[in-house]
């Protein structure tokens, strides 16, 4: 996994991103989310609470666990999985430049990628192709409102359906119709209030869902 998203994160956001890359891209991937206005690192952890359901817990994964961002010493934006009721030791994911932006995307991406690519047999691949031309096509974006720290936040919620035009579509179940949805605001700490991966009927076999919503910013250094 930290491989993975560290690939990930310099292939579509270190290097700027795609060149023509639209409105979607720039939604999902914006850059400077981890800086003060200044342009300097902020000294702020943020802890994501995540939320897992359908075919991969079946199997035994975890349904529910944290994943916290912070700053190292050297200002890197260091991202750790903590075990679910903070049980065992965290697992440290990867360090990132925090110019890079809110590398939490990448994580989302990348852990719903590995869940479609176990329960589907696709290629994990041919899958992470079809997501990166998606994120350089139209999106859903909508109005919304999200709760952080009991202020409701206006913010704008984009919504992609990776796999909704691919042949292979039919032998994917309830995950060809799949929406990967982010809901963001620069008044959000890090821009990511929630970042979602959900098949729209929860009741029907197959369904999937994947959240990670932002819980806390704390203070790292007062």
């Amino acid at each position: 996994m930290p491989r993975k998203v560290a690939a990930l994160l310099i292939a579509l956001a270190v290097a700027g991103g795609p060149a023509g890359a639209g409105e979607t891209y720039d939604l999902m991937f914006r850059e400077g989310t981890l800086s003060t206005a200044s342009g300097v690192p902020y000294a702020v952890t943020l802890t994501y609470d995540v939320e897992v359901a359908g075919p991969t817990v079946e199997r035994g994964a975890a349904p529910a666990y944290r994943v916290a961002l912070s700053a190292d010493a050297e200002g890197s934006a260091v991202l750790t999985q903590l075990q679910q009721g903070d049980a065992g030791p965290p697992r440290r994911l990867g360090a990132f430049p925090t110019g890079a932006g809110n590398p939490v995307i990448m994580y989302f991406l990348e852990s719903t990628l590995r869940d479609v690519a176990s329960v589907t047999g696709s290629s994990p691949f041919y899958l992470r192709n079809r997501i990166k031309e998606a994120l350089l096509g139209p999106a859903d974006i909508t109005a919304a409102t999200i709760d952080f720290g009991g202020t409701p936040i206006q913010a704008q919620q984009v919504t992609i359906h990776p796999f909704a035009e691919i042949p292979e579509k039919s032998r994917m179940g309830a995950l060809g119709d799949l929406a990967l949805s982010v809901v963001v605001a620069d008044a959000v700490p890090g821009w990511y209030g929630q970042l979602a991966a959900r098949t729209p009927d929860a009741t029907a076999p197959g369904a999937y869902a994947h959240v990670l919503t932002l819980t806390d910013a704390t203070e790292a250094h007062p």
